[in-house]
């Protein structure tokens, strides 16, 4: 084979290296943004954490509104695949309704991804974001005012759907966040990974 045609295939094919290089995680908690993004933001997805099979795993030094600056460490990869089946007990990987989108257009929301093998799904609300304010709660994935209303008690009388969505994914968010080390080593890399919908 001559060196021009080397080079040429070089040229081709490092791109697409270097981007397999950079392989989905297991299990990624994020916020992403739809459609309009607050002024002086992006809409690039701001990851809290990110944790692979082999057990690396990267977070947000800020766990509200994630991105950088990162930490990394490694964590015990069972503890990584125990998560992965508890979830699909539970019916992630194969219950669709889990699959819908608890958001408004245009928003910003938050989202679990998880993968395990050839499988994968993603959990998305932005019921965190809107509760962060004492006066709002959201119900039946819809954003509305306390107007003095006990959010608990509002919660409890939401629909039950809802209801075992918040329950799945308060679950979900402190296991993954239980996976984070208390300590970690500065982390300066990328990451820009697909997660497919």
């Amino acid at each position: 084979m001559n060196q021009p045609i080397i080079y040429f295939l070089f040229a081709v094919l490092a791109p697409c290296i270097a981007s397999c290089a950079d392989t989905p995680p297991a299990i990624a908690v994020f916020i992403e943004s739809l459609g309009l993004a607050a002024p002086g933001t992006d809409s690039s997805p701001h990851f809290i954490s990110a944790v692979w099979p082999d057990g690396r795993i990267v977070w947000s030094r800020d766990q509200q509104a994630g991105g950088p600056p990162y930490l990394t460490a490694t964590v015990e990869p069972a503890r990584i695949q125990e998560l992965l089946k508890q979830s699909a007990q539970r019916g992630l990987f194969s219950k669709r309704g889990l699959r819908r989108s608890w958001f408004g257009p245009d928003s910003s929301y938050h989202a679990i991804w998880l993968q395990s093998g050839s499988r994968h799904t993603r959990l998305e609300t932005w019921h965190e974001l809107f509760e962060r304010n004492p006066k709002l709660v959201v119900i039946n994935g819809g954003v509305g005012s306390l107007n003095g209303r006990n959010r608990d008690e509002v919660i409890r009388n939401d629909t039950k759907e809802f209801r075992e969505f918040r329950q799945l994914w308060s679950d979900l968010r402190a296991a993954t966040t239980a996976l984070i080390p208390p300590t970690g080593k500065s982390y300066s890399g990328a990451l820009d990974f697909k997660l497919p919908r």
